[in-house]
């Protein structure tokens, strides 16, 4: 692990109310921190104590490492081990969490272990992003709090070994750096039952050339929101009956912005024989994030309609779903 990421795990100010919760623990030459809720530990080749991080360096308290906080013991717990895909799945799903702490349970990122799978998921209520990869254990459920999903992307690498029980889980790593957090409690949404089962239409697109075009349209939406609100900060999409896609962005308040995009297939999938066009409207935003979390290869958009949500799909490369509902079509 790089010097300059241990220096950021022990100078980073934990808001706690415990003064021994803002120090760092070293025994046997290993590190803990913790805010009771996450707790950090990775190598560091100091004499065991407590230590502050003062001018660079970190600074030996007289205070007895007995009053640190250890790392909870999970008592019968559930084990697997995951592919080096782990924090890259974490990353591709994570961009969808709630950012409203009141919604706790969506304040999260939902993991479902099953035979050898596991399933990450994350919804804000407006999106959903879910991604599946290869895993060896046992059976689990368990919602990680935001967090600790933070803390894995900032400071983690490698492939985890996972243990959970009903109240823990611990993620250790193979580059030393071991993870543990307070599950959150409650149950998660059934995010199934959102995911469309069949649609009326399907368009296919390459990820990098639409996420390129959402980009460019992004600035001059932002601009407009500010001068006209919510509604125009949106992209509007037209697919008509070969497939053929115009997306309009609006740049000012009195102008919109036109970008024709043709999409990979040669036809659409229409089964909505009274309608020659659809226009679909998106937090463009959120778009973006599901486009990027996709990937840069073929992505598959399907759709039944401008009240309905749009799922995106990644086309072979791998297990990844994204559910962007719809704004209203002004």
């Amino acid at each position: 692990m790089k010097d300059s990421a241990i220096k950021k795990i022990i100078i980073e100010n934990y808001k706690c109310t415990l003064p021994i919760l803002g120090k760092t623990s070293v025994t046997n030459g290993i590190a803990t921190r913790t805010d009771l809720d996450v707790t950090i530990q990775f190598p560091l080749a100091v004499p065991d104590g407590i230590y502050e991080w003062c001018v660079n360096a970190p600074r030996l308290l007289d205070i007895e490492t007995e009053e640190f906080p250890l790392l909870n013991e999970i008592e019968k717990p559930k084990k697997a081990a995951i592919g080096d895909e782990f924090l890259a799945a974490l990353k591709r799903v994570s961009a969808a969490q709630s950012k409203d702490e009141t919604k706790y349970v969506l304040n999260s990122v939902y993991l479902e272990s099953e035979r050898d799978t596991l399933t990450l998921t994350a919804t804000d209520g407006k999106r959903l992003h879910s991604t599946t990869i290869k895993a060896n254990g046992q059976d689990f459920k368990a919602i990680i709090p935001s967090k600790a999903v933070e803390r894995m992307l900032k400071y983690a690498e490698g492939f985890p070994s996972v243990m959970v029980n009903d109240q823990f889980a611990r993620f250790t790593f193979s580059h030393r750096v071991t993870i543990q957090c307070k599950l959150i409690e409650g149950m998660y949404p059934n995010y199934r039952q959102v995911i469309p089962q069949s649609h009326q239409i399907a368009v296919m697109f390459t990820g990098k050339a639409l996420l390129n075009a959402l980009k460019e349209a992004l600035p001059a939406s932002k601009a407009a929101f500010k001068q006209g609100g919510y509604a125009y900060q949106t992209i509007c999409m037209t697919v008509n009956r070969t497939g053929d896609t115009v997306f309009h962005a609006p740049s000012t308040i009195n102008e919109i912005a036109e970008m024709r995009f043709p999409c990979t297939s040669a036809t659409s999938l229409w089964l909505i024989e009274e309608n020659d066009s659809v226009c679909i409207c998106f937090q463009i935003k959120n778009m973006i994030d599901a486009i990027t979390a996709a990937g840069d290869g073929e992505i598959e958009l399907t759709t039944d309609g401008d009240i309905y949500p749009a799922a995106l799909a990644a086309f072979r490369s791998m297990a990844f779903t994204a559910i962007v509902m719809p704004l209203e079509n002004q």
